[in-house]
């Protein structure tokens, strides 16, 4: 039996294609599935880059010209799989579960990741 091929959003280690159009949502329920956090909290600030040449380059390329935005978020995470994990593990584990996302056109997190028991 084949698999269909790889839908936009489906990670590479999902058992189930995440059929949700845009990026914050994506990544909220992957991030949401994995963590299970207390605290959740995704922005969209690519509005503030919006004039960058690289960013017009990169929706062209990644997205299609039809898809403005969704290159820039800040991310806030409250978790306990965050207790003990040192900052750089932690931003290394989150960037690890957003690779997709990188690959079809997120270009920069801005990140706040804490433990429920330890920041």
């Amino acid at each position: 039996m084949s698999l269909p091929p790889s839908a936009p959003g489906q990670g590479a280690s999902s058992a189930e294609p995440l059929n949700i159009s845009t990026r914050k949502d994506r990544m909220h329920a992957l991030l949401q599935a994995a963590l299970n956090p207390a605290h959740l909290e995704i922005r969209d600030t690519s509005a503030r880059h919006s004039k960058h040449v690289e960013m017009r380059q990169e929706q062209t390329q990644a997205r299609g010209p039809h898809q403005k935005g969704q290159t820039h978020y800040e991310v806030t995470i409250i978790a306990e799989k965050f207790d003990g994990m040192p900052l750089l593990a932690r931003h290394r584990f989150v960037q690890e579960l957003l690779a997709e996302e990188f690959a079809t056109g997120l270009h920069a997190l801005q990140l706040h990741l804490r433990g429920e028991k330890t920041s």
